[in-house]
């Protein structure tokens, strides 16, 4: 019995790996946005699973191939969330940001909140 105690204890720390945003040490886990298509908003969701991000939109979800910042001069760091078929760059304004959402059909502007 005493041996257990370890081995439940590892077990929970394996399944609740965070994601890494590459150069950034406190990377979000979860980010909300709206997507202006069309004249109408559609909801986007970025979240981490398991140490992956993932992205849900248009009740499709998307596995993030590449999480990485931009650098800039000043002002706030954009981060990038790539997967196979789109990219979502995002910037943070404290509690809020500005999002782009990049697809094959096109790019579409937004807004973000950061949890």
């Amino acid at each position: 019995m005493k041996f257990l105690w370890p081995f439940v204890f590892l077990s929970f720390n394996a399944f609740s790996a965070e994601c890494n945003v590459y150069g950034i040490s406190d990377s979000p886990q979860r980010i909300n946005c709206y997507i202006h298509q069309n004249a109408e908003l559609e909801p986007l969701s970025l979240f981490c699973k398991n140490g992956v991000y993932n992205i849900v939109w248009k009740n499709a979800r998307y596995k993030v191939e590449q999480a990485y910042h931009e650098e800039v001069e000043r002002g706030s760091t954009p981060l990038i969330f790539q997967t196979a078929s789109l990219s979502l760059k995002t910037i943070s304004l404290h509690i809020y940001g500005q999002a782009k959402l990049s697809t094959k059909n096109g790019s579409f502007d937004g807004i973000c909140f950061f949890k």
